[in-house]
């Protein structure tokens, strides 16, 4: 049976990252490395406060925290950043100082980094290749997940703009894509 360590794979692609957790590892519970999965996971039924589900499997039979799903499409092993923007006008007003206005929220900037893993161990071929479709069918998606539910309205909500292929190196059964979008708000016309 093959393993994986998906935080290693994402190390390779982005670099290091901090611990998964605030401060400094007690030194005399020894590592902070977690030993092995159990051979048989329970995945918890728990849902967000709108229903969506906090826990999922992936491909391999092992729990994801924060599934989503891209027009109805489980996404394998996402995690995602969501970033908002305020705009505001700047008015200079001589001897008295600097005016701020807010015009706007701007859209949420969306990231979804996928782990794509052939459950063979071999390079996912079939993987990337439903991303791609899923990539190139259409401009205006539903993204479905915990975290975006509370910042995003609830059908319609995601622009895809961008894929990424990262380079794996010599890692031959994985692939690290990135999904680049912006939130979609649906709005009425009002003739009066």
């Amino acid at each position: 049976m093959q393993t994986f360590n998906i935080s290693n794979l994402l190390k390779g692609v982005y670099g290091s990252r901090g611990l998964p957790f605030p401060g400094n590892p007690n030194e005399s519970s020894g590592s902070p490395i977690a030993g092995s999965f159990p051979d048989h996971i329970q995945v918890s039924e728990q849902r967000s406060r709108k229903g969506a589900p906090l826990w999922g499997q992936n491909v391999l039979g092992r729990p994801v925290f924060m599934p989503a799903k891209l027009r109805g499409v489980d996404l394998p092993n996402p995690l995602i950043t969501i970033t908002g923007e305020k705009s505001f006008i700047e008015t200079d007003i001589t001897e008295i100082g600097t005016v701020f206005e807010k015009t706007f929220t701007r859209p949420y900037d969306i990231v979804i980094i996928c782990t794509l893993i052939n459950a063979e161990g071999t390079w996912p071929e079939d993987e990337i290749i439903a991303i791609k479709k899923l990539y190139t069918e259409g401009d205006l998606y539903t993204l479905e997940c915990a975290v975006t539910d509370i910042f995003l309205q609830p059908r319609n909500n995601f622009l895809l703009q961008k894929i990424d292929l990262m380079d794996m190196g010599a890692v031959e059964n994985a692939q690290v894509i990135q999904l680049s979008g912006r939130s979609n708000i649906d709005f009425e016309l009002e003739i009066k």
